[in-house]
């Protein structure tokens, strides 16, 4: 009986180290699929904060947006199979706003309000 316990308890050891190793490579994989790009915007204020990260929420291979409105750089982290870097410059653009070297779409930036535009 004690052969088949220790047997058991073998078993269940060696179990639990290969579902610990699986689920830490799962989250290596998921960590390189992931890239960071930060990118030079020209928000103004809050308003301009809360309408970019709103609008980049919802762009499918976004993971996440934050802008910094004191350097007005936009840290975006993205999954690089789903989008690129100048997908979302564009998409910036489209908001209304200069993206790096892109500039803002002149359509979107008139329906800005005027404490959101350049030099305002």
């Amino acid at each position: 009986m004690k052969g088949t316990t220790l047997k058991n308890i073998r078993f269940i050891i060696i179990i639990l180290f290969l579902t610990a190793g699986l689920s830490l490579n799962s989250n290596a994989l998921d960590k390189a699929k992931t890239s960071v790009v930060k990118i030079k915007t020209s928000a103004q204020c809050d308003q301009c904060k809360d309408r970019i990260e709103k609008a980049l929420k919802d762009v499918k291979g976004i993971e996440k947006a934050v802008l910094n409105v004191d350097t007005k750089y936009l840290t975006v982290n993205f999954n690089p199979e789903l989008i690129k870097a100048d997908d979302i410059r564009k998409a910036i653009t489209k908001i209304g706003y200069d993206a790096d070297n892109m500039p803002a779409s002149k359509k979107a930036y008139m329906k800005l309000p005027k404490c959101c535009k350049k030099g305002d």
